[in-house]
């Protein structure tokens, strides 16, 4: 995936994209949102900054991925959904139809230049460095659940981890391991100090069958 995004945010020019993104009717019963199509309009290449305006990421829509749409599909009801159903039996029964992907993207942290203080090397403490980031503030996420899938081995980043504000600590999880969260928990993304580091993040939004049943009775 990291190659696949390279690769796709490097390259000139535009691209037509096709609607095959992570858009409404995702197969398999997993209903993903709008934002990753792009109904075949023309749009530029490269890592975006500006499609979270209240916390922007440096991301890339995984959809925007050729061929990325189908295995977010599959990965979605075989894998994240056994899951999040062990993890969360009270929000959600594990239902495809009852996980609604609001977006996926592929996140990229950058130390950016590397200054030398006292002895040891470091980046800048700004959050921007050389037009990278480095790090996300305190926020919520604008989801039931979310969740982040580290991509890159660590050995390739310093720094970085996902700082929760109600544990006071970081939790940061090893490549290909997956951390689910709830969106109203405020939580911030850890400096990068050295290196670049990628995540696969999501936002879903997660219900139960019986969920429905008793809203409406009421």
């Amino acid at each position: 995936i990291i190659a696949e995004a390279e690769a796709w945010a490097c390259a000139s020019g535009s691209n037509d994209l096709s609607a095959d993104g992570a858009g409404a009717g995702a197969g398999a019963g997993a209903r993903t949102a709008a934002a990753g199509e792009h109904g075949g309009k023309k749009k530029t290449r490269g890592w975006t900054t500006q499609r979270h305006s209240s916390v922007p990421t440096t991301d890339l829509p995984l959809a925007e991925l050729p061929g990325r749409a189908q295995w977010l599909r599959r990965w979605l009801c075989t894998t994240l959904c056994p899951a999040l159903k062990a993890a969360y039996p009270l929000d959600f029964d594990g239902k495809p139809s009852n996980m609604y992907l609001h977006d996926c993207f592929v996140v990229k942290y950058h130390a950016g230049q590397t200054v030398q203080v006292e002895g040891t090397s470091v980046s800048a403490v700004s959050a921007v460095t050389d037009g990278e980031q480095r790090h996300l503030p305190l926020h919520r996420d604008q989801s039931s659940h979310s969740f982040v899938l580290p991509l890159n081995n660590p050995s390739e980043f310093e720094g970085g981890g996902t700082y929760f504000s109600a544990l006071g600590a970081v939790v940061k999880p090893s490549q290909g391991h997956l951390l689910a969260f709830r969106g109203s928990l405020l939580h911030a993304g850890e400096p990068v100090y050295n290196g670049t580091r990628y995540l696969l993040a999501g936002f879903l939004y997660l219900s139960r069958d019986d969920t429905y049943k008793s809203s409406s009775s009421s």
